[in-house]
């Protein structure tokens, strides 16, 4: 399978850090978007993803 430098993404994948939107190329957007539903579809009782929201924050520290 060829690399096409400017390929257009098969998902619209977006990323904040700390509230700071952070800029991802095509084949980030891809990478990633294509990792976390996959690992999303292999759970018992989902069926087709259509849309993801996954928030992650860091615990407090005790």
């Amino acid at each position: 399978m060829a690399c096409e430098r400017d390929q257009k993404p098969v998902l619209k994948t977006e990323l904040k850090v700390n509230g700071q939107e952070i800029e991802l190329n095509n084949f980030v957007q891809d990478f990633m978007g294509l990792a976390v539903t996959g690992m999303i579809k292999s759970l018992k009782g989902v069926g087709d993803v259509h849309t993801v929201t996954l928030n992650i924050s860091r615990l407090a520290e005790q």
